[in-house]
């Protein structure tokens, strides 16, 4: 569970859209993200922690409940994430991935 990170909804509440209200890209910011799944329901927090000339830091959580069909375990899966974003990367990046994966190639 570990692996799914989901930054895709506060790169998006970043991209300029024509006639959009500006989002200020402070730290604090927080984007709260509900989820309904067959498991339950549950939430993710993506919180800017740090902005800098040259990068923004990122901290993504969430207690995902879980259940494993083959071993029949269930329970609350907690994820906490860090992650830099460059700034060159936000600003030149037409559109977002709503999962980030250290493998991913898109």
């Amino acid at each position: 569970m570990a692996t799914r990170r989901h930054f895709g909804a506060v790169a998006a509440a970043f991209v300029r859209l024509d006639g959009a209200p500006q989002i200020p890209l402070c730290a604090g910011l927080t984007i709260v993200t509900a989820i309904s799944q067959s498991t339950g329901d549950y939430e993710s927090i993506k919180t800017v922690e740090s902005v800098t000339a040259n990068e923004i830091r990122l901290k993504y959580s969430s207690e995902m409940p879980f259940e494993d069909w083959l071993t029949g375990e269930s329970g609350i899966a907690k994820t906490m994430v860090h992650r830099r974003v460059r700034q060159t990367d936000l600003q030149s990046r037409p559109r977002t991935s709503r999962c980030f994966s250290a493998t991913a190639t898109s």
